[in-house]
């Protein structure tokens, strides 16, 4: 296969003079910062937003167990209150079609 030439490869060059590029073995971060960014990364994929099955509140730290969020699990009557059996629920895309 042959290769095209480039009229620029006569200025600057075709790149084969940078495919042998020995790379530092050094990091461009301290070891301290090296450990706080790990730590940063650890932090921000624990970070989830969540959505309750219940009452489809939406948010960070709904404090969710079972699908459903703190508040709603507090709830201890059988109808929750912001659910779709109580008539309440807040979503715009809650009402079905008729």
């Amino acid at each position: 296969m042959a290769t095209a030439i480039d009229k620029f490869d006569a200025v600057f060059g075709d790149g084969a003079d940078l495919m042998n590029i020995d790379h530092p073995t050094d990091s461009a971060v301290s070891a301290q910062e090296a450990a706080l960014l790990k730590n940063l990364n650890e932090k921000l994929e624990a970070i989830r937003f969540d959505m309750c099955d219940s009452c489809w509140e939406e948010g960070f730290d709904l404090d969710m167990k079972d699908g459903v969020c703190g508040s709603c699990h507090r709830d201890k009557d059988p109808v929750k209150k912001w659910s779709q059996e109580n008539g309440v629920h807040p979503g715009v895309h809650f009402y079905p079609q008729k």
